[in-house]
């Protein structure tokens, strides 16, 4: 099953998860009364272990295999599912996700870059949403410019998350001989905008003093 795949099934497995509801209390016109927030937290979780358990029988019928020392596959994705569901108090994710899927001469290289090639996938849509935040303050020059400084600190930013979980890393062997990894990494929605924010004003106060000021004023609003 390639990562195409595998995040496809995890995106619907989600999106069943956030529609779906327990079964509902009788209010006092005798309709359904609507679902209390504990009773979604409590079917939310029941989906996303079912869906794990499910989507692990599916790797492991791929041929995928956990590393030595590492969680059981089961208990990796159902750790990866479960975090995808908790929210915030405002609502958003409590964590955000990187993936990648890399293919290596031996299971140590290919392990080793797709773990790096995640982190990057995690800072470009941490980059991403913070320039969302940005861009909608700022005119179309400054947000252009906004742009390279936000792709400058990319690579900064995956070195400061030195601390991001590895939920998912599996391999298989394939026919070749070759390795292929599977490896999703999450980390803290609000520590890695902050990691972020502090990134992009450090280059901002080096090189564009006035940009540095608005953008700091626009985060301080958020």
């Amino acid at each position: 099953m390639t990562t195409k795949v595998f995040f496809t099934i995890l995106g619907f497995a989600l999106i069943l998860t956030a529609c779906g509801t327990s079964k509902k209390s009788v209010g006092t016109s005798g309709n359904p009364a609507p679902p209390t927030r504990d009773e979604l937290v409590t079917e939310a979780v029941r989906k996303a272990m079912k869906d794990a358990r499910d989507a692990a029988k599916v790797y492991e019928k791929d041929g995928y295999k956990t590393f030595i020392g590492a969680l059981p596959m089961a208990r990796q994705v159902e750790e990866s599912y479960l975090r995808n569901v908790q929210k915030d108090a405002k609502g958003q994710p409590l964590y955000l996700a990187g993936d990648a899927d890399v293919t290596g001469g031996s299971s140590g290289v290919a392990q080793a870059q797709a773990l790096h090639q995640a982190k990057v996938n995690l800072a470009s849509q941490v980059n991403v949403h913070l320039a969302g935040l940005v861009k909608q303050s700022l005119g179309e020059d400054k947000s252009a410019s906004l742009g390279k400084f936000l792709q400058a600190t990319q690579e900064l930013l995956v070195g400061d998350m030195e601390r991001v979980d590895k939920v998912i890393e599996i391999y298989r062997q394939l026919p070749d001989n070759r390795y292929q990894v599977l490896t999703r990494v999450m980390y803290n929605t609000d520590l890695a905008m902050q990691a972020a924010e502090k990134r992009l004003l450090q280059s901002l106060e080096n090189e564009a003093e006035d940009l540095h000021k608005e953008v700091s004023e626009i985060l301080n609003r958020q």
